[in-house]
């Protein structure tokens, strides 16, 4: 009776299972239908019955707005609930989102536990985010070894993003030779499969002399099969190799080939120090139009001291037509970036260039950039006080920065303005003078 009664429980339990996954797919093919309406009842019915991938699909109807209102706070209810009935998928982007703050509030002691609930359920992105936390002791002790046991399972497993951390690890040598054991295994198999990442690492291993002995030949073999595998980083070496004094006759031409082939793409760090070659000249043949093609690449990429050059290199024509309105917005995304040398260049052409002449907003970059310790913008400063150019003339004030930038300069007039002014406010314009120098160390 008892084997019967089971055998009976089991089939209800299987016909119960199918209807449920009959009905899922039936909410699945109204969400393809455009049927949101029908799809949100459907899958609403089977969350409240304990789908967890149900209550998930709910969670992106709402989140995108598909035939509804988005509604951020319906769609983080439903993968909470999605993520409670342990629904794997759920579990993960609930954490990714706490743990970066995108629509929930940053929670990362919680992003931690949802990362090593997925990550048990063996999903290599989650042993990644994992491995990172306690790499770094985000809302836990640091724990490398434990980061690296992640790492390494989710390498395996196809997750890229952790066998780049673990051949940072090997680079910056964070382990010991014996700690280091697994790891070098893991590169040398997968450098031998064919990984080009793994092969590019096994050419620094030997390049560096990392826990091997260094050998010249054997990394420049690895760089070459890395290289031939589309790996920026390879290519790049094999260009230094080339140009390098590790050769008797320097060879730029193939070297220009191969550090071509590393900007490809979106590499912009590649993209800025192959332009700076072309531009200076000390390493490959100098050619200002290859240099502007590569710096514009790194800029538009992002790169900010490249957005700089690129934006003097507009106003002064150099690898390319002189176009100042270009000039203008590129110098003044570096400044946007925070980089402080393009408030006095944007001055300049704001000062020297009729199309956008404009003194007011010269003025104000100038003394944005004197306040930074600039000396050239200082004495700017000081000369348009004295003119009363793009700013009401005040003699004190151009005194006082004359003072200021006067020990930094080889010449600094003040008989336009000594003459105009009493010796109690030459006494003032120094106080000033000692209050404005205060300000610019302590920021400095």
């Amino acid at each position: 009776m008892k084997f019967l009664a089971l055998a009976l429980m089991l089939m209800v339990t299987s016909c119960v299972t199918n209807q449920s996954t009959e009905e899922l797919a039936t909410a699945n093919a109204l969400v393809k239908e455009k049927s949101y309406k029908k799809a949100i009842v459907s899958f609403k019915k089977l969350a409240n019955a304990g789908s967890g991938e149900a209550a998930y699909q709910l969670s992106d109807i709402y989140y995108k707005g598909l035939g509804v209102q988005a509604i951020a706070s319906k769609g983080n209810f439903w993968l909470a609930k999605s993520a409670r009935l342990n629904y794997t998928p759920a579990v993960l982007k609930l954490a990714i989102i706490k743990y970066e703050g995108v629509i929930i509030q940053i929670n990362k002691f919680e992003a931690l536990k949802l990362f090593d609930q997925a990550a048990a359920a063996d999903v290599p992105e989650a042993m990644y985010y994992s491995a990172l936390m306690y790499f770094k002791g985000e809302a836990t002790q640091k724990d490398v070894k434990r980061a690296i046991s992640l790492f390494m399972r989710s390498a395996n497993l196809g997750e890229n993003r952790s066998l780049v951390n673990l051949g940072e690890i090997i680079k910056a040598k964070l382990l010991t030779s014996s700690e280091v054991k697994p790891l070098i295994s893991l590169f040398e198999q997968k450098a031998n499969s064919g990984d080009s990442y793994a092969q590019y690492i096994q050419g620094v291993i030997f390049q560096r002399g990392l826990y091997r002995k260094t050998d010249e030949k054997v990394a420049l073999k690895w760089f070459a099969l890395a290289a031939k595998g589309g790996d920026h980083d390879a290519q790049y070496e094999i260009g230094l190799f080339y140009i390098s004094d590790r050769i008797d006759n320097k060879k730029p031409a193939k070297a220009e080939k191969w550090f071509v082939k590393s900007a490809s793409g979106d590499n912009v760090s590649y993209q800025q120090s192959i332009g700076l070659m072309f531009l200076v000249g000390d390493q490959l043949r100098q050619d200002s139009r290859k240099a502007f093609k590569y710096l514009k690449k790194a800029a538009d990429g992002g790169v900010v001291y490249s957005m700089f050059l690129v934006g003097e290199m507009y106003v002064n024509g150099k690898g390319t037509e002189k176009n100042v309105s270009e000039s203008v917005e590129y110098l003044s995304k570096a400044i946007k970036n925070d980089y402080k040398l393009a408030l006095y260049s944007l001055a300049q052409v704001f000062e020297k260039e009729a199309e956008v002449r404009d003194f007011h907003s010269a003025f104000k970059l100038y003394f944005d950039s004197a306040y930074q310790g600039h000396v050239k913008s200082q004495q700017k400063v000081a000369d348009f006080y004295a003119a009363g150019i793009g700013v009401d003339k005040n003699v004190k004030s151009a005194y006082a920065w004359r003072l200021i930038c006067r020990d930094s300069l080889e010449q600094v007039s003040f008989s336009s303005v000594e003459q105009e002014l009493s010796i109690q406010e030459k006494n003032a314009a120094r106080e000033v003078a000692a209050t404005i120098l205060k300000v610019i160390k302590e920021g400095q």
